[in-house]
């Protein structure tokens, strides 16, 4: 409980939360990137106005590096969220 709150609370977090520039979070192999990330998403889940859609690349799995993953993720995503999935029927017929 408690990890992460220094970065929650941080001016870059709050800029990227007003949609100002993107946030790319790297690092060494064991540094606490994941733990961070799943930090943030909690957060972001429980604010109201917002959808939160996540993927976690994978260097190691040839699957998770491919942008048509990622896509197919985000869709999955979205139909489980139920409210979007007219909205996503129309676009694939379109």
């Amino acid at each position: 409980k408690g990890s992460g709150l220094w970065f929650l609370d941080s001016p870059a977090f709050n800029e990227w939360k007003c949609g100002s520039h993107f946030l790319w979070l790297h690092g060494l192999a064991g540094c606490g990137k994941t733990v961070l990330s799943a930090t943030i998403v909690d957060h972001l889940q429980k604010m109201d106005d917002c959808i939160v859609l996540q993927f976690y690349f994978d260097f190691n799995d040839t699957t998770k590096q491919k942008l048509d993953g990622v896509l197919r993720s985000f869709i999955f995503q979205l139909y489980k969220l139920g409210s979007t999935s007219k909205e996503l029927d129309s676009l694939y017929q379109s």
